[in-house]
């Protein structure tokens, strides 16, 4: 069994933080990792140990106390002090992709930290619903993604496939009393896709003339002759 006091402890952790060189490192997102070295990824901070879970009006986020809100704001004053030396010197040597980002991101940082010296929560991991976001983008089928082309021929092919279906369609409820208005229906939906089609194809041969070679002049002896002769017959 250990025989270590609170004083000997400290001074024991004091000891090996300064053997082992520890050093906490903030990442771009706000949260936090031990190093034995230099910060690699992020930049050096302290991690507020004033951080409590608890219910808050951000919506299942963890708070802080006063002494943390006060850590926070220390933090979001050296981020805002970070953001000015990269703006001098974006001012004194031109900006690059790489001073832009990493203002950008500096700048967050310290609007996250004011946020949470002001408000006393800290953000939430997860994103509230209604946001508007999703965690992936919805995939279209084959046929949204032609009927979204404006590639004639594209949707040439969709609406031949739409009338296919919907005749398939028909022929099943042919004979069907209770079907009688969805027959109808069907009628009028493929009627609106023959006009459709019918201007698809005008656009279609309109495209395919435009981008026909022109035709190169006959350069034969024959061809030769006759415009020789032509010219000699408008002369007289």
């Amino acid at each position: 069994m250990n025989n270590f006091t609170d004083e000997s402890y400290a001074a024991f952790l004091e000891s090996a933080t300064e053997k082992y060189d520890f050093a906490t490192c903030q990442r771009s997102d706000g949260s936090y990792y031990g190093t034995g070295g230099t910060c690699r990824i992020g930049t050096p901070a302290t991690k507020p140990e004033a951080e409590k879970k608890g219910k808050s009006s951000g919506g299942g986020g963890s708070t802080v106390d006063a002494a943390g809100r006060k850590e926070y704001a220390r933090q979001a004053k050296t981020e805002r002090q970070s953001a000015a030396d990269i703006k001098r010197e974006i001012k004194s040597s031109g900006s690059t992709p790489a001073l832009e980002k990493k203002l950008s991101q500096t700048e967050k940082r310290a609007a996250s930290f004011e946020n949470i010296a002001k408000t006393g929560n800290l953000p939430s991991k997860s994103k509230p619903a209604g946001d508007g976001t999703t965690s992936k983008t919805k995939k279209l089928s084959p046929a949204q993604e032609a009927r979204q082309s404006k590639d004639p021929k594209v949707q040439d092919r969709q609406v031949k496939n739409d009338i296919k279906k919907l005749s398939k369609e028909y022929e099943r409820l042919r004979g069907k009393p209770e079907a009688a208005a969805r027959r109808s229906e069907i009628m009028k939906e493929v009627s609106g896709l023959v006009n459709k089609q019918a201007d698809l194809t005008k656009k279609i041969e309109a495209a395919s003339k435009s981008q026909s070679p022109a035709k190169a002049p006959d350069t034969s002896p024959a061809a030769n002759q006759r415009r020789t002769n032509a010219a000699a017959r408008a002369r007289d």
